[in-house]
């Protein structure tokens, strides 16, 4: 066969307007010894797709029951994925609740120590107003003469 018809053929091809005889052609032709040079590209191409319909383990063929327990595997994966995933996040929630409520408690006893930190502040300087209140009063107790002396 002639180059000329097989540029056209293959023209056809890539356009995806071949029969399958000339597909045949066009594989017998670049599996074959004599390939005209400017051509040799396609040679490679053709030897992939005889190689692969040869092939009887190819991996894209699966029978029905491994598929079947292939998906199985898949479904159960996604599944335990999901699970873990929505126990994590329940997880999450639960520790910021509980983040949430010491939080509140903590706040709470700190406005209760403010005030009696508050409370114990006005004690303090009323003792200290009353003692200076004595000490004005009584300048020296110690030189205090009573009556029985």
């Amino acid at each position: 066969m002639d180059s000329v018809e097989i540029e056209r053929l293959l023209e056809k091809y890539f356009e995806a307007e071949t029969s399958l005889v000339e597909e045949a052609l066009l594989s017998a032709y670049f599996t074959g010894e004599e390939v005209a040079p400017h051509l040799i590209e396609y040679k490679a191409l053709f030897a992939c797709f005889s190689e692969a319909k040869l092939a009887k383990g190819n991996p894209v063929y699966m029978p029905a029951s491994n598929k079947r327990t292939w998906l199985s595997i898949a479904v159960s994966v996604t599944l335990l994925t999901l699970v873990y995933t929505g126990y994590q996040q329940a997880q999450e929630r639960k520790a910021e609740s509980i983040y949430k409520d010491t939080r509140q408690a903590l706040d709470m006893l700190a406005v209760n120590l403010h005030k009696g930190s508050r409370a114990i502040s006005r004690i303090q300087t009323f003792e200290t107003t009353q003692m200076r209140i004595v000490e004005k009063i009584s300048p020296d107790s110690s030189k205090r003469t009573t009556l029985r002396d």
